[in-house]
């Protein structure tokens, strides 16, 4: 069982709501695989605290917009761009990618604010060493069996992935198979990279819908 208040400290909680949004110095980033649910709970969180919630896949898609020549590119418009990663180009636009990323994360986060991370922030080390140093880090795990689904969601409408070469095609394997294979050697090198920088980890075990709901008797 978790809830927003139960992810804080309660007494780090309680000192920081307390206070007027100026006066608080408080700074959370969920950290997590696609899909995992940190827009969710996020937003949720930014809702019933009135902190800031920084969309790291949001900025992402506007600087590509621009760089492309867009109007606008939300996390789908991304995922397109991107696309599988044995499709002509991708490592090039995943590079594309990843320097966006590590920019944005390079950037100063303030106070009163919850960052809103992709799932491949973590291999940003130098960026990610500094988040750590005052932001609460909240790991949001996925069990295996919403792994299962995650893959599914992503074969039939993919938010942005980067593979970080992990992606790789055996012989006699069909697209699908390779894909399957690397995306779950890709997440548990992901866990494992989560685990290590988490000061925080809550199991997503059960439904959005019982999430909010607990949430929602919790305040």
């Amino acid at each position: 069982m978790y809830n927003a208040i139960m992810l804080i400290p309660p007494e780090v909680f309680q000192e920081e709501i307390g206070l007027p949004p100026e006066k608080r110095s408080l700074r959370i980033a969920f950290i997590g695989m696609s899909g995992a649910g940190k827009s969710m709970v996020s937003n949720y969180v930014s809702a019933h605290t009135k902190m800031k919630r920084i969309d790291i896949d949001g900025l992402i898609g506007e600087r590509l917009a621009r760089r492309l020549n867009r109007k606008r590119m939300d996390v789908y418009d991304v995922g397109k761009y991107l696309g599988m990663p044995y499709y002509k180009g991708f490592k090039y636009r995943e590079r594309i990618y990843l320097d966006l990323e590590k920019k944005i994360l390079a950037e100063e986060i303030l106070p009163n604010s919850i960052v809103d991370t992709t799932g491949s922030t973590i291999y940003h080390p130098t960026e990610m060493e500094k988040i750590r140093k005052n932001t609460l880090i909240i790991y949001l795990k996925e069990s295996k069996e919403h792994r299962n689904k995650l893959f599914q969601r992503f074969l039939k409408r993919s938010k942005p992935i980067c593979w970080h070469g992990f992606y790789t095609k055996r012989g006699g394997e069909s697209d699908k198979d390779s894909l399957e294979r690397s995306y779950r050697a890709l997440l548990e090198d992901k866990h494992d990279r989560y685990v290590q920088v988490a000061d925080i980890s809550i199991s997503m075990h059960i439904s959005r819908k019982d999430v909010l709901e607990t949430t929602e008797a919790s305040l």
